[in-house]
């Protein structure tokens, strides 16, 4: 249900998605658990990653369906999302 939502919801690809699981075997076993898997978001293409690339792809999508030739968001000192909104803006 969700995903069919999202897929109506126009967006544009930004990174290399989706990205990896690892195994963490050595936490696994010190967690008392049989398997982790960490997700490695740290690795998709745009700027250094994070999982706010996910969510630039829909705002970008929709900036550009509106026309906008200007994008502007607030954050704090050293933003990780001011820094991808920008990455994400120069790419668009």
């Amino acid at each position: 249900m969700v995903a069919q939502v999202l897929d109506s919801v126009p967006r544009i690809s930004l990174t290399t998605l989706p990205t990896p699981l690892d195994e963490a075997p050595t936490l696994a076993a010190e967690l008392g658990l049989k398997r982790l898997l960490i997700k490695r978001d740290d690795l998709t293409s745009l700027a250094l990653g994070g999982n706010k690339v996910r969510k630039l792809e829909f705002l970008m999508a929709d900036a550009l369906a509106r026309g906008a030739d200007t994008v502007m968001t607030v954050g704090g000192p050293q933003s990780n999302h001011a820094r991808l909104t920008v990455a994400a803006a120069r790419k668009v």
